[in-house]
């Protein structure tokens, strides 16, 4: 199952190339910031950590409220219509 996976992925990134790019350099920075924490030592960057989490969650929450109100307030008629 797990040569499946992978070939299902190796197959994915040569036909789809520039964005397999931008997510092995984005995997690749986050492996090699992960070894410089765990390195150098977390306690100086807890902080940082600390508003990286709160403003990711911050943004999920007033993303998937704006969604919601956005679906309550549409006419079903409408969108009916439409399909």
């Amino acid at each position: 199952m797990l040569k499946n996976y992978l070939k299902i992925a190796f197959r994915y990134c040569i036909t789809h190339k520039v964005i397999s790019i931008i997510n092995l350099i984005g995997l690749a920075t986050g492996m090699c910031d992960g070894w410089r924490i765990l390195l150098t030592g977390p306690t100086f960057l807890l902080w940082m950590v600390a508003v990286a989490g709160f403003t990711a969650l911050l943004v999920a929450y007033l993303t998937i409220n704006f969604l919601a109100i956005r679906a309550a307030l549409a006419n079903p008629v409408e969108s009916l219509r439409t399909e």
